[in-house]
C-alpha cells in the first residue's frame, strides 16, 4: 500500500516537472520562430541593399559595378582602402566618390525612366553582357570562366548581373532623353577636331582631307563628348541635389548589424554597416 502511494507521488512529481519543461520548450520554440519571422520579414530584405533612392534599392552588386566603371573611367585600379600608400588612398577616394555620384544619380535616372515609360529589351541586356564577356576574356579559352573570375574580382554575383545591367542601361536611356536638346556648332566641331587631332590623323598634311571625308564621324564624337561633359559636370549633381531628401544610406539590416557588433559583441563595427550620410559619400 505504502509502495503504491510512493509510486503515485513520484509520478505526480515527474508530471509536475515535465509540464513546465514542455511549456518552456514550446515557449522557446515560439520565440525563436517569431524572431526568425521578424528577421526574414524586416531585416533580411535589406541585407544586400547599400542605399535607397525613393523606392529604388541599390544593391551592393550595383554599387560594386559602379566602382568598376569609375575605376575604368579614371584609369585607376580598383580601390584598396587598406593601403598605406597615400597615392593609392587618394586614387581610391577619387574612384569611390565618382562611383557614389554615378550610382546615386543613376538611381534617380532609373526612377525617371520608369516614370517616362522607357524600357530596355532582353536583347540589349544580353548584347551588353556579351560585349563585356568579350572584353574581359581576351586571352582566355573559356570565356564564361573568365567572366566569372572578373565578376568575383569586382564583387558582383553572376546571378545579379542581368538586373545590374538592365538598371544601368535604363538609366543611360534616360540620359539620352535628357541630353537630346544638346547640339554642336561648326566651330565646336572644328575646335574638337583640332584638340584631338592626333586621335584621327598622324600626318598633318592629311588634316583637311580627313576632316571633309569623316565629318559625320567627327561631329558624332564631338556631340558625344559635349553630352558626356554635361552629364558628368552638371546633370548628375543636379539630379542628386533635387532628390537629396529621398536618398537613404542607412537601413534596418545595417542597424541590426551595428547592434550585433557594437552592442552585443562589443567589437568594432565593420565599415559597410556604419551609419553615414549622403554628404559623407559625396565629399
Amino acid at each position: 500500500m505504502e509502495r503504491k502511494k510512493i509510486l503515485k507521488k513520484k509520478n505526480k512529481t515527474a508530471k509536475s516537472i515535465k509540464k513546465p519543461l514542455i511549456v518552456g520548450a514550446i515557449s522557446v520554440f515560439v520565440i525563436i520562430l517569431v524572431l526568425i519571422f521578424i528577421y526574414a520579414g524586416i531585416f533580411l530584405p535589406w541585407k544586400d541593399v547599400y542605399l535607397k533612392v525613393g523606392d529604388n534599392k541599390i544593391t551592393y552588386d550595383e554599387m560594386n559595378y559602379q566602382v568598376y566603371l569609375a575605376a575604368k573611367t579614371l584609369n585607376s585600379p580598383l580601390p584598396n582602402i587598406q593601403s598605406n600608400d597615400p597615392k593609392s588612398l587618394a586614387a581610391a577616394r577619387n574612384v569611390l566618390q565618382l562611383a557614389y555620384i554615378n550610382a546615386i544619380s543613376d538611381a534617380v535616372l532609373y526612377n525617371k525612366a520608369k516614370n517616362d515609360g522607357l524600357s530596355i529589351s532582353d536583347n540589349e541586356v544580353d548584347s551588353y553582357i556579351s560585349n563585356l564577356t568579350e572584353s574581359v576574356s581576351s586571352g582566355f579559352n573559356n570565356k564564361e570562366l573568365a567572366l566569372e573570375d572578373f565578376l568575383n574580382t569586382i564583387g558582383v554575383k553572376k546571378s545579379s548581373l542581368k538586373n545590374v545591367i538592365y538598371k544601368k542601361l535604363l538609366a543611360d536611356r534616360e540620359v539620352d532623353l535628357l541630353t537630346s536638346h544638346i547640339t554642336v556648332s561648326e566651330n565646336e566641331i572644328r575646335d574638337f577636331y583640332n584638340e584631338f587631332l592626333s586621335a584621327y590623323v598622324k600626318n598633318e598634311n592629311e588634316k583637311e582631307k580627313y576632316f571633309k571625308e569623316n565629318y559625320n564621324k567627327i561631329k558624332e564624337d564631338c556631340l558625344k563628348n559635349k553630352k558626356d561633359q554635361y552629364v558628368a559636370t552638371t546633370l548628375r549633381r543636379n539630379l542628386i541635389n533635387e532628390e537629396i531628401n529621398n536618398i537613404t544610406v542607412d537601413n534596418p539590416y545595417k542597424r541590426l548589424m551595428r547592434f550585433w557588433y557594437g552592442t552585443f559583441l562589443g567589437t568594432d563595427i565593420p565599415e559597410m554597416y556604419k551609419n553615414v550620410s549622403v554628404q559623407d559619400l559625396l565629399t
